[in-house]
């Protein structure tokens, strides 16, 4: 609890927020156009509302998510599922090939070649997207009339294991993109 603690002061800090602050001016100049900087940021807020009344709702309520926050949740998931699909097309290329090391073209890089760290970012990239699909998936599933109770609370169950997943990969992603210093 005590590395826990200190770990959720740093992030509070000063100094966390400003951490935070510059890897998303990065990630905004890693996108030049406005339309890609609106996805980004999009993709960002509609995530953090998701997983805050998707959570604590599934933590701190025995009924569940209802009302104007469910109401929030489903078009948040719609602008989070747009923006996902965009972010998809426009960053996937980024994360399919492992970078080369210096002094080699890009043909010749292998696995063994690579640093591990672009690697477990590249695995969480797809995970989150993966996870990500998963959640739009059994959303838009669970809408129609085609399944019965035990398909509709499938995919209830489903869906909130791909939020787990999602936020954790989430978390896991940001944790290598922010927190771990640069080698």
């Amino acid at each position: 609890f005590r590395w826990l603690g200190r770990a959720i002061s740093a992030f509070f800090s000063r100094k966390g927020w400003l951490r935070i602050r510059s890897f998303y001016l990065a990630w905004l100049i890693c996108y030049p156009q406005a339309w890609q900087k609106l996805a980004f940021s999009g993709l960002l807020l509609s995530f953090l509302y998701l997983s805050a009344s998707g959570f604590s709702f599934a933590i701190f309520s025995t009924r569940g998510i209802f009302g104007l926050a469910l109401l929030l949740h489903v078009v948040c998931g719609g602008i989070f599922s747009i923006c996902l699909a965009l972010l998809v097309i426009l960053r996937a290329k980024h994360y399919l090939t492992l970078p080369p090391r210096e002094g080699q073209n890009e043909t010749s890089s292998s696995i063994s070649q690579a640093s591990l760290k672009p690697l477990l970012q590249s695995i969480l990239f797809w995970l989150i997207v993966l996870s990500g699909f998963s959640l739009t998936l059994t959303a838009l599933l669970s809408m129609f009339p085609y399944f019965t109770y035990e398909g509709q609370v499938g995919l209830a169950t489903i869906h909130r294991y791909s939020a787990l997943v999602s936020l954790l990969s989430a978390m896991l992603f940001l944790d290598q993109a922010i927190a771990r210093p640069k080698t």
